[in-house]
């Protein structure tokens, strides 16, 4: 039944008829990981895509996200294109919204995905776009917004880890991540599967240390192509196969790597001729295609040249598809065409080659490279060039790969995917030594479930730095930074940087390895005595909020944006990244690389410590009354989600007290109010503010704060003053409560623990018994939740660098000791109104802020340091939900400051204008 049903939908939203393993893949009615081994041209990104969307359709079983993961730009690129007109199509059939695709390859501006943690979606990128997110360090995003993608990305999701055999360590990663996501498995909100992809893959790649019980369970349910599949014109297209050796890298044997291509392309049939050559190294291309140039303008010929390779701006690969990566541009009439090209066309590239010439490659590579010709049927030639190389010129390969390579093509006249399937076949049963070397799979660095739980921690050092995952993403020489030609404004006499507000688009960026970027920014430099002492490249800095000078290569990490001057040169749009010396390379349309289709204030705020961009509205709203819009918002999510009503209960108190610290004077002061019109202290919202950048920001009794002063309090946050305050206002009124002192009753009667002073209580209070009506997990969670809010204060509380600028000389100022993220011990923090469960206002107690919590070890006022009570927290919910929950919060806050624009006056407002008048 299920079958009939999946058939005819599949036929209304394609057009045509499913495969069989489509059919089989989509009759299991449960999530689970799979193995899906399908050959080349059998409709894997149609088929999985389908199946996904068609689960969804049945109910909220499914996950809401899918994730499709892929080892280049130019397939996420092709990947999104095809998804996005499937999903279109879902949408017509079924009469729904259509669900959104985003694409992620660099850059800021993503989409808003995350803000929608209860609606289906679809992401697409690279594995270092994804894996990096999944391991809560995304590439290209703001420090504050890894933990919403790490929890995002770990609940609620289907993985599909596309072209295993291109992602190296990659994979493993996938790997370890789905065996952490089972060991916390929790039983609020849909669970993670991964789906493993692939023409060429063996399970054997999926044993790594705690996945390897698994894969006996994944092997029974792989989907691999039925014999009813196994027919027709592509089945058994012919591709006769010979070898060809030029020996030595191809770069520095371009000649005869240009007359064998010419040669070949010109012994085809004159009517319709395509020849795709594909090379293991981006140096190697330009080399041969500037070779092929210059043949060709010699002999006059008309025939199209295209160099295809990964140090490209996206800018110059959207003209690709149209002009020759593409269906349509290879099935045009009289084709007349020379592709030279690395790995990016090696998978998931929609043309078809009537010549193909490829670089002896490992031979999962080589499968892959030869369903690139007669892809559509009919026939090709397929050459293999062997270079002969030793070991330490094989790279980015190893010499025992390329050899079983060439030992299995040895065996081979012709590669259709008949002849190469009885092949594998042949050599598994009669040279099983040589089947497992074909599909060897090495890796140097595997993820543990140590380093996954210490990357939960988001808090930077004094430096800036963070542990290193590029070695979980690629191997060492693949890993990249991301590189922005601009004209930038600056001036070096002035010591100007370039604005904060330079953050590029996706298309203005060009990867570029970081081994390169270091040797052509810095190295290289030295030699050019015009550049020596010039800014000519910047890097961003998350503590400060801006551009820095980039001085030394501990600031190129995988993944970073580089600013790099257009006259210091390095790029050429037909060649792509040269790294060539300035001035010889300057060529390049740097207009535009700066605007953005949209400018949200999630993105700004994110990028830097001290921004508060989201409390920047042209509606002022109190801080009452923003905190009831987002447990409304927490309330819809939450029941989308199915979500307990106790947990749904906890989220939403967390929304109303969230914004309390932004009572506080560094806070306050802030606000314009004489633009503003209003005298209230409570505001969480407004539109007139001092920029983050004014030398007074944060620095209250420089901006008319009628209270105690406070000195420079650059850095605060107000997170950190709320969850301060609770802390005190259950401590003054139930200091033996068990998320306090309650545990350590008998030490302290003992006199190990000193009684502390405290103001009294508030017994009858209503909003402080809902905090004494909580349990200690339950508190401790509440505290968590609030204080993350923004992402940039969560399981590490220490003084920043921005608090090292603290007059402490001033013995006057309010406080003692040094601050931490503005704040210090003995600040005063404000009773403002706040509604309760009921949406009845209350105006809490003021209290005094202290930072014992802080330290290590036990608190005589709080009882069990922030560290020890974040540590609970993780062990009863795991990090994978622990994140998820902070990404609701986040969410529902986010929509609720959007909206907040477009609300009535805030009543609260008008009520608190009236008393003060």
């Amino acid at each position: 039944m299920r079958s009939t049903l999946f058939a005819s939908w599949f036929n209304q939203v394609t057009g045509f008829s499913p495969h069989d393993w489509q059919i089989a893949l989509a009759n299991e009615p449960a999530l689970q990981n799979r193995l899906v081994h399908i050959p080349t041209g059998f409709g894997k990104t149609l088929g999985v895509a389908s199946v996904w969307a068609f689960h969804r359709r049945e109910g909220n079983d499914w996950p809401r996200r899918l994730i499709w993961c892929l080892p280049s730009r130019v397939l996420v690129e092709q990947t999104v294109d095809s998804l996005m007109q499937l999903l279109e199509k879902v949408s017509q059939v079924e009469n729904t919204e259509s669900v959104p695709v985003y694409p992620l390859l660099g850059g800021v501006d993503t989409g808003d995905w995350y803000r929608y943690p209860e609606k289906p979606c679809v992401l697409v990128g690279t594995q270092d776009m994804l894996l990096s997110r999944a391991l809560n360090r995304g590439y290209g995003s703001g420090r504050a917004r890894w933990p919403i993608e790490f929890g995002l990305l770990n609940r609620d999701c289907l993985w599909v880890m596309d072209e295993v055999q291109l992602q190296g360590v990659g994979l493993a990663t996938s790997v370890q991540l789905q065996a952490f996501r089972a060991l916390w498995e929790s039983q609020i909100g849909s669970q993670c599967a991964t789906w493993w992809m692939s023409a060429t893959l063996t399970s054997d790649w999926l044993k790594t240390k705690d996945f390897a019980d698994s894969v006996p369970a994944l092997c029974e349910h792989a989907i691999d192509l039925p014999e009813a599949d196994r027919q027709g014109e592509l089945w058994k297209a012919s591709k006769p196969c010979s070898v060809e050796v030029i020996a030595g890298k191809p770069d520095k044997a371009k000649k005869q790597w240009a007359e064998l291509i010419l040669q070949r392309h010109r012994a085809q049939d004159a009517a319709s001729r395509m020849t795709l050559v594909i090379v293991n190294r981006v140096e190697s291309a330009i080399e041969i295609h500037d070779s092929l140039s210059k043949l060709i303008a010699k002999q006059d010929d008309t025939l199209e040249l295209h160099l295809v390779h990964s140090r490209f701006r996206g800018r110059e690969r959207q003209a690709w598809p149209e002009a020759c990566l593409s269906r349509n541009a290879s099935t045009a009439d009289d084709v007349n065409r020379i592709i030279v090209a690395t790995q990016v066309v090696e998978a998931g590239v929609d043309i078809s080659a009537t010549t193909l010439i490829t670089e002896l490659a490992p031979w999962g590579s080589l499968v892959q490279r030869f369903g690139r010709a007669a892809r559509y049927g009919g026939t090709a030639n397929v050459v293999v060039v062997d270079p002969q190389l030793k070991a330490k010129d094989s790279l980015p390969y190893e010499e025992n790969d390329l050899s079983a390579a060439a030992e299995a093509i040895s065996k081979a006249s012709d590669v259709s995917l008949a002849e190469l399937s009885e092949l594998e076949g042949n050599l598994k049963q009669d040279t099983p030594e040589l089947y497992q070397r074909l599909y060897r799979f090495e890796y140097c660095h595997l993820l543990s479930q140590r380093d996954c739980e210490e990357l939960f921690d988001t808090t930077p050092d004094l430096s800036g730095a963070d542990l290193d995952i590029g070695r979980f993403i690629r191997e060492e020489g693949n890993r990249d930074v991301s590189v922005c030609w601009s004209a930038v404004d600056w001036n070096e006499q002035e010591e100007k940087l370039p604005s904060p507000a330079h953050q590029p688009v996706r298309d203005a960026l060009c990867p570029v390895p970081i081994a390169q970027a270091r040797d052509w920014l810095i190295s290289k430099k030295k030699k050019w005595p015009q550049w020596s002492n010039r800014s000519h490249a910047w890097c961003w800095d998350y503590v400060e909020g801006s551009w820095k000078r980039l001085v030394s290569d501990r600031q190129l990490l995988p993944g970073s944006v580089v600013l790099v001057d257009v006259q210091y040169g390095g790029y050429d749009p037909q060649r792509g990244f040269t790294g060539d010396k300035p001035g010889k390379s300057i060529n390049v349309d740097v207009s535009n690389v700066f605007e953005r289709p949209r400018k949200a204030e999630d993105d700004l705020a994110d990028q830097g410590q001290s921004r508060e961009d989201r409390s920047h509205t042209s509606m002022l709203q109190t801080i009452a009354t923003h905190g009831w819009m987002v447990s409304q918002e927490i309330e819809k999510v939450a029941d989308s989600l199915g979500l307990p009503i106790t947990l749904k209960s906890l989220l939403m108190m967390a929304a109303r007290w969230h914004d309390w610290g932004k009572a506080h004077g560094a806070f306050q002061a802030n606000i314009r109010r004489e633009e503003a019109g209003v005298d209230c202290w409570e505001l969480a919202k407004a539109r007139d503010w001092v920029d983050y950048r004014h030398k007074h920001f944060n620095w209250p009794e420089k901006l008319n704060w009628p209270g105690p002063p406070m000195g420079k309090r650059r850095g605060f946050r107000h997170e950190l003053a709320t969850t301060l305050g609770m802390l005190e206002l259950l401590s003054c009124d139930q200091p033996e409560h068990d998320a306090l002192l309650g545990p350590f009753a008998e030490l302290i009667e003992l006199g190990e623990i000193a009684r502390c002073q405290r103001d009294s209580g508030s017994e009858n209070h209503p909003l402080v018994g809902e905090l004494r009506a909580l349990s200690a997990d339950d508190f401790h969670l509440l505290l968590y939740l609030v204080c993350s809010h923004h992402g940039k204060v969560r399981g590490g509380w220490q003084s920043t660098p921005l608090d090292q600028d603290f007059p402490f000389e001033n013995g006057s100022l309010t406080g003692t000791g040094m601050p931490i993220c503005g704040i210090r011990d003995g600040d005063p923090l404000s009773g403002v109104q706040l509604y309760d469960t009921e949406g009845q206002c209350h105006v809490l107690p003021s209290v005094v802020l202290h930072l014992d919590v802080s330290q290590l070890g036990i608190s005589a006022r709080y009882g069990v340091s922030w560290t020890e009570r974040v540590q609970r927290v993780r062990q009863t919910w795991g990090i994978f939900t622990l994140a998820w929950l902070e990404a609701i919060v986040r969410a529902a806050d986010g929509r609720a400051s959007q909206d907040s624009a477009n609300t009535d006056p805030d009543p609260l407002l008008a009520t608190m204008q009236e008393t003060n008048g």
